[in-house]
């Protein structure tokens, strides 16, 4: 999906059609899910990211789940959803950036740093900072200015 375009109709008909072929198909869930958040319709967006979770959970869906809930105001859910990472972060490896994701969609922006730095330093995920638009309530801080020209990556 080119969700940087801004080609929300063609990614909506490309996740459509790829549930037609398989109807339990996670990622194709997860899809339909980040069109639905980025058109902002997020009744949408929570129902089709809860599917994708049930058929095969992945840190990528409960990071987005927990997004979209906090961009819909359910901070409660969208702090259980972060604190789930977390929590496998202890035992497993999972993205800092990631976690990082939900922190700047609540707009909890000390800790949102605090992961993105973990990010930085293990150069995991830290790509998609110039252009993901999860991280779009930190641009305006003097730190997000500061990452992209460690990373030199030209800022969108």
């Amino acid at each position: 999906m080119d969700r940087e375009a801004h080609l929300y109709d063609e990614a909506f008909n490309q996740c459509k059609q790829s549930l037609v072929l398989d109807p339990n198909f996670s990622m194709g869930h997860w899809c339909l899910g980040q069109v639905y958040l980025e058109k902002r319709q997020y009744a949408e967006a929570t129902s089709e990211l809860k599917r994708a979770n049930d058929l095969g959970t992945t840190p990528l869906i409960v990071c987005d789940l927990g997004c979209v809930y906090a961009a819909s105001g359910k901070k409660t859910e969208a702090r259980a959803m972060r604190h789930s990472l977390e929590s496998k972060s202890q035992f497993n490896y999972i993205s800092p950036y990631l976690i990082a994701s939900i922190y700047s969609q609540l707009g909890e922006k000390d800790e949102a740093f605090n992961w993105l730095e973990k990010a930085f330093d293990r150069r995991d995920g830290i790509s998609y900072l110039a252009a993901g638009p999860m991280m779009d309530p930190l641009r305006s801080d003097p730190r997000f200015a500061d990452l992209i020209q460690r990373l030199h990556l030209p800022q969108s």
